[in-house]
């Protein structure tokens, strides 16, 4: 029996998307070979003025023992969501001689 509904959760599906340019992560990983991790680039894209996460939170007794001798109704365990929204930063190092 289902209890849970697509109201129940937040989706972006116009947001979201994964991942980065190719040249760009290739290009990272070449600096990041080149410094020897000493300084390390992390791509990241994000569309928009906002940083979203949605997630599903931990769900109480979600693993149980189970006693195979019982043949009773089990009752389900109705999922939630989270969501982290934060506001994207631009920054930037530099120049320094």
């Amino acid at each position: 029996m289902a209890i849970g509904k697509e109201s129940d959760f937040v989706i972006y599906n116009s947001q979201f998307w994964g991942g980065v340019v190719e040249t760009l992560q290739q290009n990272t990983e070449a600096f990041n070979a080149a410094s020897q991790n000493a300084i390390r680039l992390v791509t990241r894209s994000i569309l928009g003025d906002f940083e979203r996460e949605s997630f599903l939170k931990s769900t109480a007794s979600l693993i149980s023992r189970r006693d195979v001798t019982i043949t009773t109704a089990v009752t389900d365990n109705k999922l939630a969501a989270g969501e982290l929204v934060g506001v994207k930063i631009n920054r930037r190092i530099g120049p320094v001689s």
